[in-house]
């Protein structure tokens, strides 16, 4: 059975993730790697290892969540 790593996470907005990447960028040393701007998102909740038959479940009942979200 194989396990994914599953967390529930918010977009940052295109404006405030180019604010926030230009805030981070001059912090980087040679050993960091940044986040792509279009990446960067908000954990709202880490669930962990989840086996991947329980997957579908989870995506259905967190779906409506995301039409609550500004666009």
């Amino acid at each position: 059975m194989k396990l994914r790593r599953v967390f529930i996470a918010l977009p940052v907005p295109p404006r405030a993730a180019t604010q926030l990447s230009q805030a981070v960028t001059p912090l980087l040393t040679p050993q960091m790697s940044p986040v792509a701007r279009e990446n960067l998102h908000l954990t709202v909740a880490y669930l962990g290892q989840i086996p991947e038959d329980k997957l579908a479940p989870l995506r259905d009942n967190l779906a409506g969540l995301a039409t609550l979200l500004p666009q």
